[in-house]
């Protein structure tokens, strides 16, 4: 099971190499796990967590390309915003509201 996790990581890893050399300083996150997982473009929430293999394999990559790493856009919280205040508005009034 070790050896398939290692593997696992190693390709996740070369696909963040990969688009790394594509997108250069435009490279983010948001962008990059779009690319791998076109189901989370909007990040599932344990993509952010500070044990995610990804957001580490992320963090270490912008520091080997001396830029500071980004916990996240400011596009994806504009975006997880607007959903919260759609989810809100949609949502049925209360009980004698």
């Amino acid at each position: 099971m070790q050896a398939a996790n290692h593997e696992a990581t190693r390709l996740v890893a070369d696909n963040l190499d990969v688009y790394l050399r594509r997108n250069g300083t435009a490279s983010t996150y948001e962008g990059w796990i779009g690319t791998l997982h076109p189901e989370n473009v909007t990040l599932d929430s344990r993509l952010l967590l500070p044990g995610s293999t990804h957001l580490r394999l992320w963090k270490e990559r912008e520091l080997e390309r001396g830029r500071a790493p980004a916990e996240g856009s400011n596009f994806w919280k504009a975006v997880a915003g607007l959903a919260r205040g759609a989810t809100s508005r949609s949502a049925p009034p209360p009980p004698g509201g």
